[in-house]
């Protein structure tokens, strides 16, 4: 007695396991290209980060170093040229007063309890735009901000 021809059929093709092995590949291989690709976007996001806070630390370093309130210019330059090739990138420097290390912003002219004059600090804020790679569902662009507060010197 013979099987009919579609049980026949069934039986060797459950059997067969030729191409398995390229299916299961195919379905896996998928998931870790995109894998790949999200840690790479994810370390451009980082690498840009670390950019544009060094920006900020270089800006605040000649800042500090200049001494006076002309080193405006010299601080946004310098914080741009260390952030070359970021997009939208943006600086901006704070000059304020203080009496004490942390303490109350007061103004130049303040006589602090302790004798002293005023203690100059400049904070130099930068800002740049990432966008990822891959563009995922609610994932667009991100906006990396830096920031570097030093005593000037006097």
């Amino acid at each position: 007695m013979t099987r009919p021809t579609f049980a026949r059929l069934r039986t060797r093709l459950s059997e067969d396991q030729r191409g398995s092995v390229l299916v299961e590949f195919a379905l896996y291989s998928s998931f870790w290209v995109l894998m790949l690709f999200g840690i790479a976007d994810y370390a451009l996001f980082i690498a840009e980060a670390i950019t544009v806070q060094n920006a900020a630390q270089t800006g605040a370093s000649w800042g500090a170093a200049a001494g006076d309130e002309s080193a405006g210019s010299v601080m946004t330059a310098m914080a741009t040229t260390e952030a070359q090739g970021l997009p939208n990138f943006q600086v901006s420097e704070t000059l304020f007063y203080t009496c004490t290390a942390g303490g109350a912003v007061v103004t130049a002219v303040t006589a602090c309890p302790s004798g002293i004059a005023p203690m100059r600090y400049i904070t130099v804020t930068t800002s740049a735009t990432a966008t990822p790679v891959l563009k995922f569902s609610g994932v667009s662009t991100m906006t990396l901000t830096g920031s570097a507060t030093l005593r000037v010197i006097n």
